[in-house]
């Protein structure tokens, strides 16, 4: 038996059984309404794939709009604190939790990372940082590509992504409400007392 997160995660095969599991550590993303277009800020989140880290800050870092802005950036858990790359001037590393750092950011920027799908739930627009050296295996369904969620492979798309995302949210709160409300109910299964 293979438990999943979410129904999207369901699949049919004829040497697994696929069912719903409870999404334990998830139960933030249940707790409150989503926010809209009051979300401000962007955060960064690292992998634990030193790499991906130092080209996701490499691209990030040559985006003049970013490299202005004070951004916490949050290291993965499993990453030693003493390798952690050098990051911009303005940028910060945080201890803070995920669920913190997304309720008030306007974007999320990361890579191969499920918070990504987390960020989506609670209507933080995402840009995925494809890897420049090898494939990029990211958690987004193709639902809100371009509305809520985009991937980028250089610093110039960056840019134009983060412009284009903030845009787009501003401009249409209930469609990034509805985008939410359906990574929130396809990617996740709220815990209850009984799960």
């Amino acid at each position: 038996i293979i438990l999943v997160n979410g129904p999207a995660f369901l699949r049919k095969s004829d040497k697994f059984l696929y069912r719903l599991g409870p999404s334990l550590r998830y139960e933030w993303i249940f707790s409150e309404v989503v926010a809209g277009v009051d979300k401000s800020g962007c955060v960064i989140c690292l992998s634990y794939l030193p790499g991906l880290n130092n080209e996701i800050l490499e691209v990030c870092g040559a985006v003049y709009s970013l490299s202005e802005l004070t951004i916490p950036v949050r290291a993965h858990p499993a990453y030693a604190n003493h390798r952690l790359p050098r990051l911009p001037n303005n940028w910060y590393y945080t201890d803070k939790k995920v669920s913190q750092l997304l309720w008030n950011a306007a974007l999320l920027v990361t890579s191969e990372s499920g918070t990504a799908v987390e960020a989506a739930a609670v209507g933080t627009s995402v840009i995925i940082i494809a890897s420049q050296s090898s494939f990029t295996c990211h958690p987004m369904l193709q639902m809100g590509k371009g509305e809520l969620w985009d991937i980028a492979f250089d610093p110039v798309e960056v840019d134009a992504l983060y412009s284009h995302l903030l845009l787009f949210r501003q401009n249409n709160p209930i469609r990034i409400q509805e985008l939410a409300e359906y990574y929130k109910t396809h990617c996740f299964v709220e815990p209850t007392v009984e799960a």
